[in-house]
């Protein structure tokens, strides 16, 4: 049975007065690939930066590797986990392997180790970055700018990534990248990476497990993606839904009038 990486125990956000989520209750376990689905206002980037530690919730507790969240300092949270938000820099006037270098810096300071240098070289085969690790980021486009925030995330730590929206900007090929990157890292690291994304195709057959949250007080529900989105997406995403196979068994959504004229 695995280890659960985070635990949440009745966890609540607000912005002021406005509720974003109330009373969750779930375990991340340790190694799994974890996709954070639900329409937009439901809160699945407030759910990430909570767990990612950088915004308390409201109420309630989050445990991380058996630890109360609230208890690590900035620089503990930095080795112990990663977090690429869906916003990123557009001009930064710096080169991509200084930005991958960045990532390092809540332990090396501006020296970098010999491993700590192989582990960027690593990075940049890994994300595919070779052609552009010399260039100047503001000069990217913007799917090449989402790939070096990326590859920083794994720079920083590989163990556990937190990554908002990883897709945002990507063609369909990046996109296949991304995933068998997402397969090594977590083959070779046994990492747990959680990520929010709207694409509930690449979801269904890339991210065995899902939180799915919903709005107008819907109860935020985890377990396996086909089976949580089979029985709630329709509800959760107040249209109709269902999910098919192809012959080798890739799984896809069909909604709207794709699912009436089944």
């Amino acid at each position: 049975m695995k280890k659960n990486i985070f635990s949440l125990e009745n966890i609540s956000a607000s912005y002021g007065n406005t509720s974003v989520f109330k009373n969750i209750e779930l375990n991340i376990e340790n190694s799994e690939l974890t996709a954070i689905c639900g329409p937009n206002g439901s809160g699945k980037t407030t759910l990430l930066k909570i767990l990612a530690g950088l915004n308390p919730p409201s109420e309630g507790i989050v445990t991380f590797m058996d630890k109360n969240l609230e208890f690590f300092t900035g620089i503990e949270l930095a080795e112990k986990r990663s977090y690429v938000s869906q916003h990123l820099p557009s001009d930064l006037d710096t080169s991509v392997v200084d930005i991958l270098e960045m990532g390092l810096y809540h332990s090396t300071g501006w020296f970098l180790k010999k491993s700590e240098s192989k582990h960027i070289e690593n990075a940049v085969k890994l994300f595919n970055l070779e052609k552009i690790k010399n260039r100047i980021y503001r000069t990217l486009s913007g799917g090449e700018k989402r790939r070096v925030f990326l590859a920083r995330g794994f720079v920083q730590c590989p163990h556990v990534m937190l990554l908002d929206e990883p897709t945002v900007f990507l063609d369909i090929a990046q996109t296949e990248q991304f995933i068998e990157v997402v397969r090594k890292i977590r083959k070779q690291y046994n990492s747990t990476i959680i990520c929010v994304s709207h694409d509930i195709s690449m979801v269904l057959n890339n991210f065995p497990k899902i939180i799915l949250m919903g709005t107008g007080g819907k109860k935020t529900i985890s377990g396996d993606t086909s089976e949580i989105l089979h029985k709630f997406g329709h509800s959760y995403f107040d249209i109709p839904l269902s999910i098919s196979r192809t012959d080798d068994g890739t799984q896809f959504v069909l909604t709207g009038e794709q699912c009436r004229k089944l």
